[in-house]
């Protein structure tokens, strides 16, 4: 009767133990479910997809901003009114030499509109994002805001955008596509220098067409 009641003593410790252990696996797993992690296993500094209800957590705006407009069944961002501002939470790039940002873009009218402006800490601008007819209907990438960086031309179907920008000095690419599948190759380029560690952007406009912006994604290595 002893040895039968050690037994059961035993099976039940053992059954015990392994629950436990089988709960910190889930939870552990979950955990890395969880995790947003960009190409080659690097974490997400921004991972947005405008799904939610309402401004995203972190989020800033100034102006008429919708977070849940249906741009053919994908759940975006548009900016409803001139100079309208949405500002992404800060996020750090360490000690990384290269910052990414994915994202498209809808332009339904194409007329001159800033887009995209991305600062680095003290509010100093890095890169700034517009549409230009002046060039020939194309998206300007100007470093520093300047007048010289690359450019690509667009329509108004969606457009998906990736750049690749160099903190320092290097060669900034950019690639513009109408589907999904990041291109090859660059749609331009240019050399950049004195690029200071981008810390958040924001998403504007500054003409009567109402940009839409959806997925976006910061990443840096």
């Amino acid at each position: 009767m002893k040895k039968l009641m050690k037994k059961l003593i035993l099976t039940l410790i053992f059954c015990l133990v392994c629950s436990i252990a089988s709960a910190g696996m889930m939870e552990n797993l979950a955990a890395v479910a969880k995790k947003k992690v960009a190409p080659g296993g690097i974490t997400y500094l921004i991972d947005e997809d405008f799904e939610g209800t309402g401004t995203p957590s972190g989020w800033a705006t100034s102006g008429t901003i919708t977070f849940d407009y249906d741009n053919g069944g994908d759940t975006s961002l548009q900016i409803n009114s001139n100079y309208a501002l949405a500002t992404t939470p800060d996020f750090s790039t360490g000690t990384n030499t290269t910052i990414h940002f994915y994202f498209t873009l809808t332009l339904p009218t194409l007329a001159a509109n800033t887009l995209v402006h991305i600062y680095n800490t003290s509010n100093v601008e890095q890169l700034q994002i517009l549409w230009s007819g002046a060039a020939g209907n194309v998206l300007d990438f100007r470093p520093h805001g300047g007048a010289v960086g690359c450019n690509t031309a667009i329509t108004t179907s969606k457009q998906y955008v990736w750049v690749d920008l160099p903190i320092g000095d290097g060669t900034m690419e950019i690639f513009v596509s109408t589907s999904a599948t990041k291109p090859g190759t660059a749609s331009d380029s240019v050399s950049v220098t004195n690029i200071l560690a981008p810390t958040y952007m924001t998403f504007t406009r500054t003409s009567t067409a109402a940009p839409v912006f959806g997925g976006l994604q910061v990443w840096a290595d």
